[in-house]
């Protein structure tokens, strides 16, 4: 918005109605603010299509910004765990599998309650997300690994998403081949 010159931006009700159309064209060109008075008081101001757009733009930005900031002194936020995906691979959902077939021939009700546990483990990642370590195998920043009794739980750090790529014992070592992330 540009500054306002009493001699040219300030004009007379009267005097507005007489030149209506020379003013229009004028607040058009020079995107300029024209302050209408009234018996010597502002009583209105005409501005045109492109700065009233300008205008209602930044109040929404302020707006918003106003009720983020609002939100965020009421404690209103979300958390990762709202914004990203928790996905089980294939191959993790295979070695998930096969630990509970592998349990369950001793004891079928032990091997469930396991695998629920693995998995309750894996979804605790969901709430941070970088709370496991980094996989010692590769050293790759966004493929973490936490552990869960004697299984290591291998995931991958996507932007909207974090996959589970492996569930295996902890005393083997990270096979590649496991690592497929589909």
């Amino acid at each position: 918005m540009k500054n306002i010159l009493v001699a040219n931006d300030i004009v007379p009700v009267g005097q507005f109605k007489s030149g209506l159309a020379k003013y229009l064209k004028e607040i058009q060109e020079r995107r300029n603010s024209l302050i209408i008075t009234q018996n010597g008081k502002p009583a209105g101001v005409l501005i045109s299509p492109a700065e009233f757009d300008e205008l209602r733009q930044t109040k929404l930005f302020i707006d918003s910004v106003s009720r983020g900031l609002s939100d965020s002194e009421k404690g209103e936020l979300l958390t990762t765990s709202l914004l990203m995906k928790l996905l089980w691979t294939r191959e993790s959902q295979l070695r998930l599998l096969e630990i509970e077939e592998y349990i369950a021939k001793d004891n079928p009700r032990a091997a469930i309650k396991f695998v629920d546990e693995l998995i309750s483990a894996g979804e605790s990642i969901i709430d941070k997300p970088k709370k496991g370590r980094i996989v010692p195998e590769l050293s790759i920043e966004n493929i973490r690994e936490i552990i869960h009794k004697n299984y290591r739980i291998v995931y991958i750090i996507k932007k909207t998403s974090i996959n589970i790529l492996t569930v295996f014992e902890a005393h083997k070592l990270l096979r590649r081949d496991e690592l497929k992330d589909d």
